[in-house]
C-alpha cells in the first residue's frame, strides 16, 4: 500500500490536488494516467468505470426523486405546451379582428 505523499510526490502533483482528484472534483487526464500507472491499474479501466458512474448519476432517482434526464424532458414538454398555447391565442385574436373587419366592411356597405 503506497502513502497518498508518496503517490503525489510520484505522480509530480501535490497532496491537495491528489485529495481533490480522489474526491471526485476532476483531474487532467495526464493526472489521472500517472497515478493509474503508479498503483498498477488500467487507465481505460478507471475512466470507463468513472464515465459510467456519472452516467449512472445522471440517471439516478436519488435525491429529488426524479432523473435528471426526466426533468429535462418535462421541463422541455412544458415550454412546447406554454408555446402552442401562446400560438393558440395569438390565432384565435388575429382571427376575431378578421371577422370583426370583415363584420365592419359588410355593415358599411350594406344599403340601410
Amino acid at each position: 500500500m503506497i502513502k497518498q505523499e508518496d503517490l503525489a510526490r510520484k505522480v509530480g502533483i501535490n497532496d491537495a490536488t491528489l485529495r481533490r482528484i480522489e474526491a471526485g472534483q476532476g483531474a487532467r487526464p495526464a493526472y489521472v494516467r500517472s497515478i493509474c500507472e503508479a498503483l498498477d491499474l488500467s487507465y481505460e479501466d478507471v475512466v470507463t468505470e468513472a464515465l459510467f458512474d456519472l452516467w449512472r448519476g445522471f440517471h439516478s432517482t436519488e435525491g429529488a426523486g426524479r432523473m435528471p434526464l426526466q426533468m429535462l424532458r418535462e421541463s422541455l414538454f412544458e415550454k412546447l405546451d406554454a408555446y402552442q398555447k401562446s400560438q393558440r391565442a395569438l390565432f384565435e385574436a388575429y382571427f376575431e379582428f378578421e371577422s370583426f373587419v370583415h363584420f365592419k366592411m359588410k355593415w358599411e356597405d350594406s344599403p340601410r
